[in-house]
């Protein structure tokens, strides 16, 4: 594998989460299909669910502990349903770049036990990355060995994965520059953290809310953890806004935009 590196398409970027049916912004991910272009090495992209995936496991009581092992496993077919159409969009945007992609799904082998990965093989995705393949994963549904079914976030995938892969950078692309001291889509005062390090992360961790719309993994906070994980081991983490014209090109050759990096 040549210089792997993971990229996420934040679902509050490539969905419209407040619209429903559940709708697919076309324009950033094209843009930000052709901006992956400039990079020669291997990628592994993992998508957020947004709308597609958020609105069913709602509306089938993911996300609360009192829901019923039934109802659970009654929301399967929608969430899978709405994953693969996101999941596919994608894929064929790729294949109009001339760029060989492949979708994974973690509902086809990913195993969890009270909301966390029980078994996660990786010879898969090994394999399609020394294929020179683009590999596609995503936030999924997966069989829960205690639960019936939990949702298995981008982010969770996006630690375990960088872990496992041994990747020395993940990009994550949002729908605003990066972390801010307050939802800047509220607050026209709201700042931009453009680093978060040892000394200020339990101050933006404390700060950190839940995202707006509909999400069923956990918010802002649980997201902020995930990442600080990463960068404990010495991965280069960057949040930086996908929405804006080619700034994940300008990202991925290390330019200085705004973003917020996690330097610990």
């Amino acid at each position: 594998m040549r210089d792997l590196i993971i990229i996420k398409f934040g679902g509050s970027s490539i969905t419209f989460k407040s619209e429903s049916p559940p709708k697919i912004n076309e324009d950033v991910i094209k843009n930000a299909v052709e901006d992956i272009t400039s990079y020669k090495g291997n990628v592994l992209l993992v998508l957020g669910g947004g709308a597609h995936g958020h609105q069913a496991a709602y509306k089938y009581g993911y996300g609360n502990d009192t829901t019923p092992k039934k109802k659970l496993l009654q929301g399967i077919p929608e969430i899978r349903h709405n994953m693969s159409l996101l999941s596919s969009r994608v894929e064929h945007i790729f294949w109009e770049k001339h760029h060989k992609a492949v979708i994974i799904n973690p509902f086809s082998f990913v195993l969890m036990k009270d909301g966390k990965i029980s078994s996660f093989p990786m010879d898969i995705i090994r394999r399609a990355l020394e294929a020179d393949l683009i590999v596609i994963t995503h936030g999924d549904v997966c069989f829960d060995e205690s639960r019936g079914a939990s949702i298995l976030s981008g982010d969770v995938i996006i630690t375990h994965l960088a872990k496992e892969l041994g990747v020395s950078r993940v990009l994550l692309g949002t729908n605003v520059d990066g972390v801010f001291t307050e939802d800047p889509k509220v607050d026209p005062k709201a700042e931009l953290i453009t680093e978060i390090t040892a000394q200020n992360r339990n101050t933006v961790l404390r700060a950190a809310k839940s995202s707006s719309g509909t999400d069923v993994t956990g918010g802002m906070s649980l997201k902020l953890q995930e990442l600080l994980n990463l960068a404990e081991e010495g991965i280069e983490v960057v949040i930086f806004n996908l929405n804006a014209s080619h700034r994940l090109e300008k990202v991925l050759k290390g330019e200085n935009v705004p973003c917020t990096r996690f330097n610990l």
